[in-house]
């Protein structure tokens, strides 16, 4: 009998204890899916797809020019003094040394380059999620895109505001940044 009360008491508190609210309205989108749609997304991919061109071209000539060194020096190396080969040697390591850096340093310039064309295009997605929001009278938008890390584990097609979007980015002018402060 103890326990049947307790059980009533605390059923009745969790429900007095609920906060009267307004209704959370919320709405899911594929944001992955909205930027492999607008146009701007095909402009940067090209843009990048050059950029990368001439990185990768830039350094297979050095890497070259590298091998043609050290195959030179295996022809060469029977007929140098054991000080010149040392010393050749030690030159060979510091270009190979340098041709690491460089690839590591190009791999970060271009994914530096990456967040500097697609800043603007996130922001005005972003810019154009909120506004959709606004205009459905949602309190929340989570992103469902299809990823191992997914945020949402379900959610009903109804809430998915990701055409709503699409047709808002390409029918009006979505501000460049998101309002936030809220």
């Amino acid at each position: 009998m103890k326990n049947s009360l307790a059980i009533l008491a605390l059923v009745m508190l969790a429900g007095f204890s609920q906060p009267v609210s307004a209704q959370v309205k919320i709405g899911t989108v594929n944001s992955q899916q909205i930027l492999e749609n607008i146009p701007e997304t095909k402009s940067i991919q090209q843009q990048m797809q050059k950029l990368r061109e001439a990185a990768e071209s830039e350094f297979a000539t050095k890497v070259q020019k590298f091998q043609e060194e050290a195959a030179d020096y295996e022809r060469k190396k029977e007929l140098l003094t054991p000080e010149k080969r040392k010393q050749t040697e030690s030159e060979l390591q510091s270009k190979q040394q340098e041709l690491q850096q460089l690839n590591q340093y190009k791999v970060q310039e271009l994914q530096q380059k990456q967040v500097e064309l697609t800043k603007p295009m996130e922001e005005k997605v972003m810019s154009a999620i909120e506004a959709v929001a606004k205009k459905e009278g949602l309190t929340l938008v989570l992103d469902k895109t299809n990823s191992i890390a997914n945020v949402v584990m379900y959610a009903d097609d109804s809430l998915d505001i990701t055409f709503k979007v699409l047709d808002y980015l390409k029918t009006a002018k979505a501000p460049a940044k998101p309002k936030s402060g809220k």
